[in-house]
């Protein structure tokens, strides 16, 4: 989770400070996640953890995504952030993810999702 937290950091601080949606940064969600799963579990590598990890990175990447437009949105009109919390209600943010949702997400998402998931894989059985 402090993976996580740390690629929406990342990704929601790079928004506000340039005021770019730029999705490519989002790719540190999946970095951080798949390295903080290894970290947490002293480096062990299993399908489960993936799996894990691939739903944590995806949860986050939503979530920052959901941040990111927040941004946008309080920035065109600063009455947004009455109805915009920080800890969106869960129809709120489907709401937001449906209404952003396009082909860049799906790229995005894909790569962070790569990456949760190639980040813990276990290692390849060698042959004799």
């Amino acid at each position: 989770m402090a993976g996580a937290a740390v690629g929406v950091i990342v990704w929601w601080g790079f928004t506000v400070l340039t005021n770019i949606k730029f999705g490519l940064v989002a790719v540190v969600i999946g970095f951080t996640v798949g390295k903080g799963i290894a970290l947490i579990t002293g480096g062990k590598r299993s399908r489960e953890l993936q799996i894990i990890s691939v739903i944590v990175a995806t949860l986050a990447y939503f979530y920052a995504n959901y941040l990111v437009y927040r941004t946008f949105y309080v920035r065109a009109d600063p009455q947004y952030a009455e109805i915009l919390g920080f800890v969106p209600d869960p129809r709120l943010l489907f709401e937001v993810t449906k209404m952003s949702f396009g082909l860049f997400t799906i790229v995005f998402l894909a790569i962070v999702v790569y990456e949760a998931w190639r980040l813990v894989a276990p290692f390849p059985m060698q042959k004799n």
